[in-house]
């Protein structure tokens, strides 16, 4: 009987978030997030590279607050080009920490894509970003929440040209 409880306990969780996590009404999908790492932190997702998801999570908060810093706000464009992994995830997550949407290339032709979606920010190859977040807080200073609408955050979005 345990097993056939378990068996159907398992079969209503969605992946590793529990009936109980998503039958609650979470706020936005941050806060969704933010409970995930509370409880599955210490979680290696990529073992190669040693990142776990709380570093990720924190490489995330770290890329949100130098893309604030960088004058990127809520609901801005930032367009992203082909960046190695894992700086494509680690940066596509910290776009949405911060409201904004995040638009790719297919093709890897910025310029058009640029004048198609006149995104505030361009994230382009030429860097390594990983470096330049270094000097920003892995925690989230929220500068960008004050006064802002939950809905805003709600959604990630992603375009593709």
């Amino acid at each position: 009987m345990k097993n056939l409880k378990q068996r159907i306990y398992q079969a209503q969780c969605l992946g590793n978030v529990e009936p109980i996590e998503y039958m609650v009404p979470y706020p936005n999908l941050r806060s969704l997030v933010d409970g995930q790492n509370v409880k599955y932190g210490e979680k290696m997702v990529y073992a190669d590279l040693g990142l776990t998801s709380d570093k990720i999570y924190r490489l995330a908060q770290q890329t949100a607050n130098w893309l604030v810093s960088e004058g990127v706000k809520p609901k801005d464009r930032v367009l992203m080009d082909q960046l190695p992994f894992p700086q494509c995830e680690v940066f596509a997550f910290g776009i949405w920490t911060m409201g904004a949407s995040m638009v790719l290339t297919g093709d890897g032709d910025l310029d058009s894509a640029e004048k198609a979606t006149s995104p505030t920010k361009t994230i382009t190859a030429e860097t390594d970003y990983f470096e330049k977040i270094k000097a920003y807080p892995e925690i989230n200073m929220k500068p960008w929440y004050s006064g802002m609408k939950v809905k805003a955050l709600n959604s990630a979005t992603i375009i593709c040209w």
